[in-house]
């Protein structure tokens, strides 16, 4: 199976195919490369992260829901910068 790339801004909604949310928006917390790789979703930052610093921030519908965020698959997430790797392949 080939690797399929994505990139996506700080800031931006996380597409449902990615993130499955019940009664939240889920938006991204730093800017990201995710690449589907078999089974899984690797995500890489594309500038200097503070290693911790959750990728995504959960918006919930209104002040009386929490709000959920469920993976649609298996998620590697790495603190490493792959930006030159990702514009290579673009």
């Amino acid at each position: 199976m080939t690797d399929r790339f994505w990139r996506f801004d700080a800031g931006a909604r996380v597409p449902r195919w990615l993130v499955e949310t019940v009664d939240c928006t889920v938006v991204f917390n730093w800017s990201a490369i995710v690449i589907e790789r078999d089974a899984e979703w690797q995500m890489f930052p594309t500038e200097p992260v503070r290693k911790g610093r959750p990728p995504f921030l959960l918006r919930p519908a209104t002040e009386r829901h929490r709000g959920a965020a469920i993976p649609t698959r298996k998620f590697v997430l790495s603190y490493e910068v792959y930006s030159d790797r990702f514009d290579a392949v673009a």
